[in-house]
């Protein structure tokens, strides 16, 4: 006896059970992924710069606190923004503290009076630098963090210039000795000169959240005590130095300094700006040096106003706009790198790529042959009861109604079709004037009986019965009454 092996249902199950862990499972990994990316990481070239139009920036801050009538001075390395601070009534904004080294953080405790020191999310590490000469009880310590930033009451709070109303500072909480509002978030204390100041988080400071609550009035009464504000616009353990600005141009296949249109284009001194007549070939250098051999003194750079470019002198012509730039042979053509990469940290990859390995993994261990199920031999003896039981019970979960009359149809033909004397191939045409005069039912009823569909349970067992008594009354009046 064979039979299909009943893979389908218990795939079902074990899927029904998985369904609320891998529902959970997508919704707590869509979460940190758009977490990860409304975040500002303080790595990012744009957060905190308050010359910056990124919505990380700080640009809006810095606009405020220059109505208020306070100098922000912009300081690419943190180095740079300690060394103004020294003039005291300053105020020294560190908005990415983490970047601070540890000779620079010790250095903090030297400051003089006169001197705020704001810092934005310090870790623990970076605050035992700060106070490393302090007693291990008198330094503050830094906790909590969250997913979004919260935000807290005011509470109580000793600093006269903090306004009222919530803020959205509710990340990091600060103890120890010193002066603490909104919960922690917001902890002052007294180095050995200077104010330090900590910040719980950095939305207050930022463009995208400075207009919600009380952030603005909070950023600007931090940072406004004193007339100066020393800004640190640092992003890296090693940062860029600041580009130097020279008065010569740059020289460039793809960009004149020489701009179309005037008498006198000389754009700085030492410049001499030759114009080209339509047509002429473009020169393989926009600008070159000048021959030193001659007798006859020579500008520093000679530049060309070659036919390409637009009417800003970009591309150094008066004509032909749509032309485009020779190439440069001697530089390798390279696209940028995809800012998908760069747009998440490196773990949040590895997480990903360790998630599709372990999905391979089970599909590899759960893996099927494809194709129908098998038929196998049963490896003991059943009862025919127990098997039309659980064939039964199978039919009636997946709710193949049409199945299982299908499959007592054909039992019922296998015993009908000897008696009739028709072959197995017999259709309704044959079938159905045979069992309608062997039974003395008619041929409507037949013909239902036999390829009639059953639309509910009731009409699968009203079929089911009828089947039975239709193959009792064709075998009753076969020879011998065999049934």
């Amino acid at each position: 006896m064979k039979r299909s092996l009943p893979k389908r249902p218990l795939l079902w199950k074990r899927l029904n059970i998985l369904a609320p862990l891998i529902v959970a499972l997508v919704v707590v990994v869509i979460t940190v992924v758009f977490g990860l990316v409304n975040s500002p990481s303080p790595s990012d070239e744009d957060f905190a710069d308050p010359e910056g139009g990124h919505r990380f920036s700080g640009q809006t801050l810095s606009g405020m606190l220059a109505e208020r009538g306070v100098e922000v001075n912009r300081y690419a390395t943190i180095e740079q923004a300690m060394r103004a601070a020294l003039r005291r009534d300053t105020t020294l904004f560190i908005p990415a503290p983490g970047y601070l080294t540890a000779e620079q953080a010790e250095r903090l405790d030297e400051l003089p009076a006169g001197v705020r020191v704001v810092l934005v999310e310090p870790g623990t590490g970076t605050l035992g630098q700060i106070t490393g000469r302090m007693a291990a009880t008198d330094r503050p310590r830094a906790g909590g963090g969250r997913w979004t930033t919260a935000v807290v009451p005011r509470g109580e709070c000793a600093l006269r210039e903090v306004p009222e109303g919530d803020v959205a500072i509710g990340n990091a909480v600060f103890t120890g000795p010193g002066v603490s509002c909104y919960g922690g978030s917001l902890h002052a204390m007294r180095l050995n000169g200077a104010e330090l100041v900590l910040a719980g988080a950095a939305d207050p400071f930022l463009d995208e959240r400075i207009g919600e609550h009380g952030n603005a009035a909070l950023a600007v009464a931090l940072l406004s005590r004193y007339g100066k504000v020393a800004w640190a616009d640092q992003h890296s353990l090693i940062p860029k130095p600041e580009p130097t600005k020279s008065p010569l141009p740059t020289r460039s296949k793809y960009k004149n300094p020489c701009p179309p249109g005037a008498k006198n284009p000389n754009p700085a001194p030492g410049v001499l700006c030759t114009p080209l007549p339509s047509g002429s070939p473009v020169p393989r250098e926009v600008c070159r040096e000048p021959d030193r051999t001659g007798p006859t003194p020579q500008p520093a750079v000679t530049c060309y106003i070659v036919p390409y470019g637009d009417a800003r002198g970009e591309g150094g012509g008066s004509g032909g706009g749509d032309r485009k730039p020779p190439p440069d042979e001697n530089s390798e053509a390279s696209e940028p790198p995809n800012p998908l990469w760069g747009a998440f940290p490196p773990w949040v990859w590895a997480i990903a790529v360790g998630l599709l390995f372990a999905a391979l993994l089970v599909a590899l261990a759960r893996a099927r042959r494809l194709g129908g199920p098998a038929a196998e031999k049963l490896p003991v003896v059943v009862r025919s009861a127990e098997t039309v039981t659980g064939r039964g019970r199978l039919y009636a979960r997946a709710k193949a109604r049409d199945t299982a009359l299908d499959a007592l149809r054909a039992a019922a033909m296998h015993r009908m079709l000897p008696v009739l004397g028709l072959r197995a191939s017999a259709g309704p045409a044959e079938l159905v004037p045979a069992v309608a005069w062997r039974s003395r039912v008619p041929e409507d009823q037949v013909h239902r009986i036999l390829y009639g569909q059953a639309r509910g349970d009731a009409e699968l067992l009203q079929l089911t019965g009828a089947l039975d008594r239709l193959v009792l009354l064709v075998l009753s009046d076969a020879p011998g009454g065999k049934q």
